[in-house]
This record gives C-alpha cells, structure tokens and sequence, in this order.
C-alpha cells in the first residue's frame, strides 16, 4: 500500500511540475502514427480547444483535437473540455470506439482534465509469472534505486499483479544469486513470464479411453443434475460492444507474444494436455473486472433482462495450437449458470473450429466464431467442447461466467413462471446451428462413440493430406 501512494505522490509532483506545452492539431486519424499491423504505436491524449494548454503526460503524447473530429467520432456537443485517451496497440478500427471511462467531459465531471488523466489513463497493471528455479524479488526502480515491492515464487497459483503508471520501471532479480532475470518498463497494461514451464507433451496418463470413458460418464451426469434453464436452446451465438472490444484486442495485442504454458497437468483430461501444450495469457484483475462487469449486462439481456446475476468467474485467455481439442464437459454447478465465450484471436485455421454445444434436448450444435464473437451458453446445464482437434494454427479465447445473485443453489431449483420453456421437439423449425453428424447425445456412451469418430477422422484427413 505504501509502495502504491509513493507511485502516485511521485507521478502527481512530476505531471503538476512539467510546464504545460502547446500541443499538435490533430484533424484526422491518418495524423497518429500506426505500427505495420494498423495499431496504434503510441498512447495518446485528444483533447478540444476548450481545455486549455494541456501538460506533458510520461509515455504519453498529448494533442489538441478538432471539434469536428471530437463531434463525428465521439459525439461531442461542443460544450467545454472534451478529451479521450487512446492507448497503445488501439485497433485502428477502433479509434472512435472508446471505454465510457477512456473519455472526459468537463460538464460531467468532478475531476479536471489533469486528475481524470492521472488516475484513468495513465494508470496500468503489470503481472509476472516466475518459472525461475528459485525464489525471485520484484523491485520497482525509482530514480535508480530499487524499491521492494514483491517476492516471487514459482508457478501460475503465484502470478504477481501490481498497479503502477506509465514509464516506470521493474527489474526482477533472482534471490539467491542475485541475477537479474528481466527489466521491464511499464508502456501498456502487460503480463511476462520469467522462465520456461517446460512441456508434458508424451506424459504418461494410462488407459486413455478408460480416462475419456470416466470423464464423459461424470459429465453426462453433472448435465442432468441441474434442473434449471433460462433460455430455449441453452445458448447464442452474439458480438462483443465495440468499445469493449477494442479494449480486448488492444490487451491481447500488447502481449499477443507473452504468453506461457498453463498448469493442466494436474486438472483431468478435458484438455489434451498431454499431446499439445496448452497455453495462456493473464489477464489483469481491473482490466478482466470491468470487462466482466461490462458483459454482465449482454448477458442478462440474454436470459430476459428480469434476472439478476452476479459475477463468479472469469478466465483465460487460453492459446489453444493445432491439435488441441476439449472434451465434452460442463462447468462448476454453483457458480456457473449463464456464460460467454470470448474469442479474441485465430490464426492460421486450416479449417473452423466450431464450438459443440448439446441443446436441452442433447442434440448436438455446432457454432463458427470469429474474432469479437462471443457464443452465450448455459454452461453448467448444457454440455459443450471442442472433440473434433483444432485444424492447424491457434485459436485464443477467455471465459466469464455469472450465477443467479446470492444464490449458489440456483441449479437444484425449478425454473422460475416466465421462464421460456426449453424447445425439445424442433420439427418444422429451421435450426441453422444443427450439427452435420445429426448427433444425440442419449447417454454418455454417445459421447465417447462421438470422439472416437471425429478422432479417427482427423487422422484420416492428416493421412491425406500428407499424400
């Protein structure tokens, strides 16, 4: 806590001690500077004629902004100071779709310009994840002198998050031999890994079928425990907001290179772990709050608008490569109710790597996403994977999750008057998501004979490919 005031004391003396500075005209989007992939290469600070010279901001390039471009993209109505922050890796797509907080009206704020921009844009949280073979320290560097802010240890459970400000800087240093293991400067939200997790790639998991088998019997059983439904099928295929959106991909593409091994080993055989190493991303605990907090409410617009959900969990993002695949499963009973699937990247897919999902009924559905399409699902009720392996390249997605407030018993009650009834006979209704297996899924037998099909045929196209 104290380490944190002292960041904030520090950049408020620097940001109020810089003298303000006229600022560049920007009248088009084509004025700021876009890396080769159409993101931006550096954070900025728009703001209107109505407020003034504006100060020097650390790592930060501050502009004036025409009002004509201020009223086109953002809606300004031409009253008083008007600003947004766009931040580095921005999606040029996405430039005038701006996070309600990334933007600053004088009218409606009690802040000024200079506190809103302190504590909104120029705040960030960096995480490091250690595989070091020893203990290591994370040490903020104030004006060269390192200041202990952390010990860091071994493993994911142990991922270490902190929030800091634009320019400073971090070194982490290994605690027995004093190396240092990585300098890093704080440009963007971030997630590093120091070390390698290595690969259980050919570990030993025994009788597969007989694990497939189990796996399937539990899940098939989990399914049937919940009595509660909210919508007719059990999912939805939808799109992200725009501005949330742009906030995901500007996280992702930041640190689309940052990511490292998960720790699956230990968690079943959902994952194929044991042929393909899954990977992941962290996210930051602000940056994944506010995007749960904000898809919380496409998610009860979802079930009807008349139920309230709380927030239960949230995670990824998963870096699924090729060969990965996911067993049909459901989610945690208590806290998994009504879900989304976020994807936020694909690249280099051979082929659409649909998500499974059994409806009410247990016919089997298969969804194509793109990225910025979220699938709704009922994830507790409805079983859902991916069976057939993922089609060369790499797919990333994360996961949020939401449960009828206060109420971890949610699945054990009937379904509430209003609730849409779940559609078991489909005939004469065109159902565009219907799998080409036409599959049912009556015990959990179907869904081992399920996997053994698509199994043997992606061997089969692997072999014919390879002629």
């Amino acid at each position: 806590v104290k380490v944190k005031k002292m960041f904030a004391m520090i950049f408020f003396l620097l940001f109020a001690a810089i003298n303000a500075v006229s600022a560049l005209l920007i009248q088009d989007f084509s004025q700021l500077a876009l890396d080769s992939n159409g993101h931006l290469e550096d954070n900025w600070l728009l703001a209107n004629n109505g407020c003034g010279k504006l100060s020097q901001l650390e790592e930060r390039t501050t502009a004036h902004m025409d009002d004509i471009l201020a009223r086109e993209k953002y809606g300004f109505d031409g009253v008083g100071c008007f600003a947004v922050c766009l931040d580095l890796g921005l999606p040029v797509t996405h430039l005038s779709h701006v996070i309600p907080e990334h933007t600053y009206r004088q009218s409606e704020s009690n802040q000024t310009i200079e506190e809103w921009a302190f504590n909104t844009c120029q705040k960030v949280e960096v995480g490091f994840i250690s595989y070091n073979e020893n203990p290591a320290i994370v040490y903020w560097i104030n004006n060269g002198q390192r200041v202990k802010i952390a010990d860091l240890l071994r493993s994911e459970f142990h991922t270490f998050w902190t929030t800091t400000f634009l320019g400073h800087r971090f070194q982490i240093v290994d605690k027995v031999t004093e190396k240092i293991l990585g300098q890093y400067k704080a440009m963007h939200n971030a997630f590093y890994h120091i070390g390698d997790a290595g690969s259980f790639i050919g570990a030993d998991i025994g009788d597969e079928e007989r694990g497939v088998k189990d796996l399937f019997r539990r899940e098939y059983a989990r399914s049937k425990m919940v009595t509660r439904t909210f919508t007719e099928f059990g999912f939805q295929k939808g799109r992200l907001p725009e501005d949330v959106w742009g906030s995901i991909q500007t996280y992702y593409y930041n640190n689309r290179n940052n990511y490292c091994r998960e720790e699956y080993e230990n968690k079943g055989l959902t994952v194929n772990w044991y042929e393909v190493d899954p990977k992941f991303l962290g996210m930051p605990w602000g940056l994944k709050g506010y995007w749960q907090r904000r898809l919380q409410k496409v998610v009860e617009r979802w079930i009807g608008g008349n139920i309230e959900i709380e927030k239960s969990d949230i995670y990824g993002m998963r870096r699924y490569e090729d060969g990965a695949r996911l067993l049909m499963h459901t989610d945690r009973e208590t806290t998994h109710a009504v879900s989304l699937i976020v994807n936020v990247a694909q690249g280099g897919v051979r082929s659409p790597w649909n998500v499974e999902i059994y409806d009410h009924a247990y016919r089997l559905h298969e969804i194509e996403m793109q990225p910025g399409d979220i699938v709704y699902y009922e994830s507790a009720r409805c079983l859902h994977g991916r069976m057939a392996p993922l089609d060369g390249g790499y797919y990333v997605n994360f996961f949020t999750h939401y449960r009828p407030i206060g109420d971890p018993q949610w699945y054990k009650r009937p379904n509430p008057e209003g609730t849409p009834e779940p559609i078991i006979n489909i005939t004469g209704l065109e159902v565009p998501t219907l799998s080409k297996y036409n599959h049912v899924a009556k015990s959990e037998n179907d869904l081992f004979d399920f996997w053994k099909m698509v199994g043997a045929q992606r061997k089969l196209n692997t072999a014919r490919s390879d002629l």
